[in-house]
């Protein structure tokens, strides 16, 4: 099977533009508290935080669209930490603006 690839440009109005930098910063912002979050309670209590446990945490904010993707971008990364038939062995970076 051959893969491909499609490179498209997209030119959003400036209320787009606006409403994706809040989607995103929202995303962002779900992305580091859970990390955060996930690496205290690791790191001074030893505990390893379930996907399960977090969005109890964070279940008012996850009314916002958008927030489910981030918390499951994180259990994806972290997942992969713990994953011994994978070489990453390093823990997930925090996202910047600039991502």
């Amino acid at each position: 099977m051959t893969k491909r690839a499609y490179k498209f440009r997209v030119y959003p109005t400036s209320a787009q533009q606006h409403n994706l930098a809040q989607t995103f910063g929202c995303c962002r912002f779900v992305y580091n508290w859970a990390l955060f979050t996930r690496k205290r309670a690791y790191f001074d209590h030893g505990i390893k935080l379930s996907t399960g446990d977090l969005s109890a945490a964070i279940t008012a904010l996850k009314k916002q669209k958008g927030l489910h993707g981030s918390r499951a971008s994180l259990a994806c990364h972290y997942s992969s930490l713990f994953d011994t038939s994978t070489p990453r062995y390093r823990l997930p970076e925090f996202y910047s603006p600039a991502h």
